[in-house]
This record gives C-alpha cells, sequence and structure tokens, in this order.
C-alpha cells in the first residue's frame, strides 16, 4: 500500500515509501501548516469526499465522544495496515538503536476520524486500551493522558470541555476542527483565547508532553537537565508514546516498547527493548517528518492498539487508563457524488 505525500510548504524531511520511514532523512524544515478547511462536497455538510473521490462518506459528530466511528471492514485489513474509501493506515514495527518502535502511519478523509474516548464515557473508570479501542471501533489507536490520575489539566474531549483548570509548567495540544495541531510551551488560557479569536474550534486539549515538534521546530531539547520537564522522566529509557502531525489529515502515532521487555519478532527471536528518553523520541518525530509532534502518557500505558490484532505492541505490564486517541473509519453515505461538472 502506497501513501501519495502530501505538499507542504516545503519539502518534507522524513521519507515514507509506503513501507519504510527512512528516518536518517534530514531535509530543510517546512514552514508552519496552513490552516486548510474541510473538503467540500455539493451534497451536504454532514459528507465528505473519500480519499480517492469515488464516493460520499457520512461524517462524524465532533461534539459527542459517547459516539464511535463505522466498525472496520475485516477484509480492508492486512498484517502490514489498513484501507477502506476513508482511512489508510500503514503499520509497522522496527528496531531502532535498541528499541523497539511501534509506528503507524495514518491518512483520513475527514477530522471527525480522529476521536477520543473515556472508558464507559467517565474521567473516574479504567480500562485497558485494546478494550476501549475495540468497544469504540477503532482502527489503530493509544492510550491519552490518563485523566484519572492525571487531574487539574485542562481537557476537552470532542468539543467537550472536561476540565478547565490547567496544569501550566506544562506543554499543551489542541487539535482544532480540520484536525490541525496546535502545540504551545506551558499551558496558558490565552492560547485558547487566541484560537478561538482565530475562528477554531478546540475538538480535544491535550496538557501532558513535552512538545516535540513545534511547527516544524524540534524543541525537545529544551527538556534537557535535571528539571527541565515536570513529568516523564524524560532524561531515562522509558516506555513512550508520541503523536504526531505530518501534513493536513495525516498523522503519526508511535509507541515504544520498554523496562527490558521482552519483544518476539516475526522470525522467532527474543530481543529486550529498554526504551528510550524523550530526546530520542522526540528525533524520531522530528526527522519522520512531522510538523507537530507531543508525547503522552508512556510506562505501562504506552501501548498501540491495531483492529487486526488487537493489542499490537508489547508492553511491559498491563495498565488500566481512563482514555485513549484513535482513528475511525466512516460509512459511505447513500447520497449520490455530483460530478465536478455540476458542482
Amino acid at each position: 500500500m502506497t501513501f501519495p505525500q502530501r505538499d507542504l510548504e516545503g519539502p518534507s524531511r522524513g521519507l515514507y515509501d509506503g513501507g519504510t520511514f527512512h528516518v536518517e532523512a534530514l531535509f530543510p524544515v517546512p514552514g508552519p501548516l496552513r490552516f486548510l478547511g474541510v473538503l467540500s462536497c455539493a451534497a451536504s455538510a454532514d459528507t465528505v469526499a473519500s480519499l480517492d473521490g469515488s464516493v460520499l462518506l457520512e461524517t462524524l459528530p465532533m461534539d459527542d465522544y459517547t459516539v464511535h466511528g463505522q466498525a472496520p471492514d475485516p477484509a480492508a485489513m492486512t498484517d502490514s495496515g489498513y484501507s477502506d474509501p476513508s482511512i489508510q493506515v500503514e503499520i509497522h514495527q522496527e528496531w531502532i538503536d535498541g528499541s523497539h518502535y511501534n509506528i503507524a502511519h495514518i491518512k483520513i478523509a475527514h477530522a471527525s476520524q480522529l476521536r477520543t474516548a473515556l472508558e464507559r464515557n467517565s474521567l473516574n473508570k479504567n480500562n485497558y486500551v485494546w478494550n476501549i479501542a475495540a468497544t469504540n471501533n477503532a482502527v489503530v489507536a493509544t492510550g491519552g493522558e490518563f485523566l484519572n490520575l492525571n487531574t487539574g489539566t485542562y481537557t476537552i474531549r470532542m468539543s467537550q470541555t472536561l476540565r478547565t483548570r490547567g496544569k501550566k509548567g506544562r506543554d499543551a495540544l489542541f487539535i482544532d476542527q480540520y484536525g490541525n495541531f496546535h502545540i504551545t510551551k506551558r499551558f496558558t488560557k490565552d492560547t485558547v483565547t487566541e484560537l478561538e479569536a482565530q475562528g477554531l474550534q478546540i475538538v480535544n486539549a491535550f496538557n501532558f508532553g513535552p512538545a516535540l515538534v513545534i511547527d516544524g521546530e524540534a524543541v525537545y531539547e529544551q527538556c534537557r537537565g535535571k528539571n527541565g520537564y515536570p513529568l516523564g522522566a524524560v532524561n531515562y529509557p522509558r516506555p513512550r508514546t508520541a503523536f504526531g502531525q505530518l501534513g493536513p489529515l495525516e498523522y503519526l502515532m508511535v509507541v515504544v516498547d520498554g523496562k527490558n521487555v521482552k519483544v518476539t519478532n516475526a522470525d522467532g527471536t527474543v530481543q529486550r527493548s529498554p526504551g528510550v528518553d524523550i530526546f530520542a523520541l522526540g528525533e524520531f518525530m522530528y526527522k519522520s517528518g512531522c510538523t507537530q509532534a507531543y508525547a503522552l502518557d508512556g510506562g505501562a500505558s504506552a501501548v498501540m492498539y491495531f483492529a487486526k490484532t488487537g493489542r499490537y505492541s508489547t508492553p511491559n505490564s498491563r495498565r488500566a487508563v481512563t482514555d485513549i486517541i484513535y482513528f475511525a473509519s466512516l460509512a459511505v453515505s447513500t447520497q449520490t457524488q455530483e460530478s465536478p461538472a455540476a458542482q
């Protein structure tokens, strides 16, 4: 399966050939993402063209985290990915500098497919990532920021503001209605005001971090030092989770297995993965071409789910969490796509 490259404001730093991320590639950094509106279809505001433009798809509500996507089509799954008219996922595992990376490259037709969910729609309930993901018909998913334990944060899930206090010492990730990322160093509510003044709606907000890449610039080195970031033991090898944006409606999910967990390779050999510090994680996201990238809850929460296999990564232990980030499929609309001439 080949992913056609989207044009950004400059050449991509990371190269992807449909099967391998060439993380050693390093080209000039692209500028900040342009804010691109949702692809319009003449038929309805609730439909969107498929990735190849051949059919219309029913979009999902962006103001309700209790609504999940269309169940993934088993016939669309392979060991290395998933492809239907609304979403393409390329997923693989790779050993890099002695640690085991689980990597998912995702393209979607509409921003409503980037979703968040809570276990039983509550901030106070926990379950395993793979169980929450399966319940919500996820194609691919990772844990979020463990909201039951990570309290006092500024939290928005599918346009619903759940917490407003905010951890000012932490970085923040805001995702708008177009699926674009906005990352700020050291949370402040002024950022929320500024985004809303631009006509942007915050659909999901995270207050975990740290930030790894902002507007094409690597910022993970700002965490270096004993007191470089107030969360996550950034200087030491750990299981890690990162979420990045490569371009419009194109994303990268990464989970690194750690704490010397035993990983069984495809050839049957077994290796131990120590995990990585935040700097190795940030470097990978930067060199892979992310224009924006952000770290989420790691440790025993560092789990990747894929619909074909269930639990995809190899967590060092079993930890039930509160929330996930996931990508969903869309149903084909019964409406008829108008021809370009008619539009």
